[in-house]
């Protein structure tokens, strides 16, 4: 498919009605969301993309942020511009970045050119993977991107950020992901 003809196809489908409204979710399936052994076991054996598959040990009992993208999504790339930057600012604490593509080949369109230029533009120093269906159901239903996770060191979710549509914010903002983290390594320090 050709570009214009991609632009032409993606105009005529609205971005935020391209995935399932989140409104129809049980959103207690992601309160109630767990970074466990089997979500960590999941995680680290998911296709590396970049920077290799996350190691299940350092994920366990660490605080976390999990965040899912996709190369095509505007509000990505300024969510992984952040996450690059804030990863500078943890890199020698005990806190854990995993970048999760979802939905990349949106309308059957794969163009994995696009995804290598997402991903040289942002250079995320962690690991980036490839997530599945498998991937969406364990993290509460994730059918909206960017979506963000923040976990404290015992798994518990300590901030969560869900692209809503026709919202305002269309991405999780630096402040709220390192008041998450600053609270999450508090948390854990008492």
């Amino acid at each position: 498919m050709t570009r214009r003809a991609l632009l032409a196809a993606a105009s005529a489908v609205p971005f935020a009605s391209a995935f399932p409204s989140f409104a129809n979710m049980d959103r207690s399936a992601m309160d109630e969301l767990v970074l466990d052994h089997s979500r960590i076991t999941h995680l680290a054996g998911l296709e590396s993309i970049r920077n290799g598959a996350p190691d299940a040990g350092r994920l366990q009992g660490a605080v976390t942020v999990v965040n899912f993208f996709a190369s095509w999504c505007p509000p990505c790339g300024p969510e992984a511009e952040i996450l690059t930057d804030l990863f500078g600012d943890w890199d020698d604490r005990d806190v854990q970045f995993v970048s999760v593509n979802l939905f990349e080949d949106l309308g059957g369109v794969s163009n994995p050119g696009r995804l290598e230029r997402f991903l040289n533009r942002y250079e995320p120093p962690f690991s980036v993977v490839r997530g599945n269906d498998d991937t969406k159901t364990l993290f509460g239903g994730v059918d909206r991107i960017p979506t963000l996770f923040v976990f404290g060191q015992a798994g518990e979710v300590v901030f969560r950020f869900v692209h809503e549509r026709d919202a305002e914010i269309m991405s999780a903002e630096r402040d709220e992901i390192e008041a998450a983290i600053v609270q999450a390594t508090a948390q854990s320090s008492s």
